[in-house]
């Protein structure tokens, strides 16, 4: 993180690069439980984005290794945090007007976006707290099922970036979508890999798969994107509490019959 120079991010070792922050294998020791554990570091985001104190770059410099970078997967938003104050430090422009230029301005959203902020907290929220509407964030699913641009408008992202985002490492552990035992199936649990900030979807019928990608919130949020049957699905929620594992595989669950309902024999790969 030498981008941001010491005062910013202060890891034990210099080894974490980008790429682990995109894979969330930074290693950093952080527990991201939206539970109430006392054990949680969430709190400490919430007091940030909140009140301001810890300052985001104050977190960051106080979290140390758990494991070594590039070993493993483990959500943590604090690393996506630090990848908004890269975007920040690479490109010397605010966050929220990076984005509207390299994205919302490309998609041709019909409503404006817009972050959080503060007048305690004025660093980027890129981890989080992002509002728009359901056709907007639709638009950036559509984008993706369209190999990084949409019909009539400029490209936004590279093709190779989305076939780079479905072909995790699989030598680290947690990034590759693994095979769900049949009593996983049963119980309602299915596994999902991870990488460049988006979750990849593990379908059930392993015969006939789907390349799905998935982007969540703790409280019911998703946006659904089957690029195998080019379907879009939007959910929208505001739960009372974080949602458990079960309750996201039942949404999963739910949008791929839709996409299989929808584009029962049109299923193309890219």
């Amino acid at each position: 993180m030498k981008m941001l120079g010491d005062d910013v991010f202060a890891m034990d070792n210099q080894n974490v690069t980008v790429r682990h922050l995109l894979q969330m294998t930074s290693g950093i020791k952080w527990s991201e439980d939206y539970s109430g554990k006392q054990d949680s570091d969430v709190p400490k985001l919430y007091s940030a984005i909140f009140k301001g104190t810890p300052t985001i770059k104050e977190l960051a410099m106080g979290v140390r290794n758990e494991v070594p970078p590039g070993t493993a997967h483990n959500y943590q938003s604090l690393n996506t945090f630090v990848l908004g104050l890269i975007v920040e430090a690479a490109t010397k422009t605010p966050f929220h007007v990076y984005s509207s230029r390299k994205l919302w301005s490309k998609i041709g959203a019909m409503s404006d976006g817009f972050y959080y902020s503060g007048h305690k907290f004025t660093e980027p929220c890129a981890a989080g707290a992002f509002n728009a509407t359901a056709e907007d964030y639709a638009r950036v699913g559509w984008m993706m099922v369209n190999g990084g641009r949409l019909p009539g408008h400029v490209r936004v992202i590279s093709e190779r970036w989305i076939q780079e985002t479905l072909n995790p490492d699989t030598r680290v552990k947690g990034l590759s979508p693994e095979k769900s035992p049949p009593e996983r199936l049963r119980n309602g649990m299915r596994t999902y890999g991870y990488n460049n900030q988006w979750y990849i979807a593990e379908h059930e019928e392993a015969q006939d798969s789907d390349r799905i990608l998935i982007a969540w919130g703790a409280f019911g949020q998703m946006l659904y994107v089957n690029l195998s049957r080019r379907t879009v699905g939007v959910h929208i929620s505001a739960w009372d509490n974080p949602a458990p594992l079960f309750k996201w595989d039942e949404m999963v669950t739910f949008m791929n019959a839709c996409a299989r309902k929808l584009h029962p024999g049109s299923k193309t790969t890219r």
